[in-house]
């Protein structure tokens, strides 16, 4: 497996604080629903004030073949997953948390469920 992580200003810390040391993290871990305007478990940690830690994983079982020795993965649908997961990451590096809250609170409303 191919890990991927976005990297946010969390990463020019030098020397962490006790604010820093004692703040929640939560890791997001994107598989499928590589969207970030409507996404519950995202929406929960930015109410939660977490420190975020988006994940995706190329797994190289989906890039494969079968057991009739075609591939799993043909080269328009690895494209759009590789086009997919870079928009995914300028999302993440463009938005504000603050301008992130709003969005996601106002298209998801009270109706979330809780993911662990």
């Amino acid at each position: 497996m191919s890990f991927w992580r976005f990297r946010g200003s969390w990463q020019n810390q030098t020397k962490p604080t006790s604010a820093t040391v004692n703040q929640k993290l939560i890791v997001i871990w994107y598989r499928n629903d590589l969207r970030i305007h409507d996404h519950e478990p995202l929406y929960q940690a930015v109410q939660e004030k977490a420190e975020i830690i988006p994940l995706y994983c190329f797994d190289d079982r989906q890039f494969g073949t079968t057991s009739f020795g075609f591939p799993k993965t043909g080269a328009f649908r690895a494209q759009f997953l590789l086009e997919s997961v870079a928009d995914l990451r300028n999302s993440l590096r463009s938005l504000n948390p603050a301008d992130l809250g709003k969005s996601l609170g106002s298209n998801l409303g009270s109706n979330l469920a809780r993911f662990c």
